[in-house]
């Protein structure tokens, strides 16, 4: 990891294939607990409907939380947020305690949940493309 040399560099070069940058979902630290937690832009309205609708299929959505700035440092969504794009950064829904320790390893992971959060991005990917 060297900061967010990677997602700076992608907001700031959207390759020309793509007509815009729409969205941007990032998965950071999930997989642990029961669910996810989620930040996400508060602009527009309908990026938390889409995400409600979609859970309703899944039911792994803990919490949502707006963002309101990305801190002193953030994580990869944010050159996109500060862009104006939507942006959805999902994490797990208890603490990390073993983050960037030897203990964090993939025993701490559940498969389970990885799938559930898979699906609900999916299906809240789809709807927010299919608006």
């Amino acid at each position: 990891e060297k900061g967010l040399q990677g997602s700076s560099f992608f907001a700031d070069h959207i390759p020309p294939v793509f007509e815009k940058a729409d969205g941007m979902f990032n998965f950071d630290m999930v997989g642990e607990g029961d669910g996810t937690g989620c930040s996400m832009s508060p602009e527009p309205e309908l990026l938390q409907k889409v995400f409600e609708k979609a859970d309703e299929s899944v039911n792994v959505l803990r919490n949502v939380r707006f963002l309101r700035g990305v801190g002193v440092r953030g994580s990869d969504y944010a050159p996109f947020y500060q862009k104006g794009i939507p942006s959805v950064s999902f994490a797990s829904n208890v603490p990390h305690i073993g983050y960037h320790q030897t203990g964090d390893t993939i025993y701490r992971i559940n498969p389970d949940i990885m799938a559930d959060i898979a699906k609900l991005a999916f299906i809240a990917g789809y709807m927010w493309a299919d608006r």
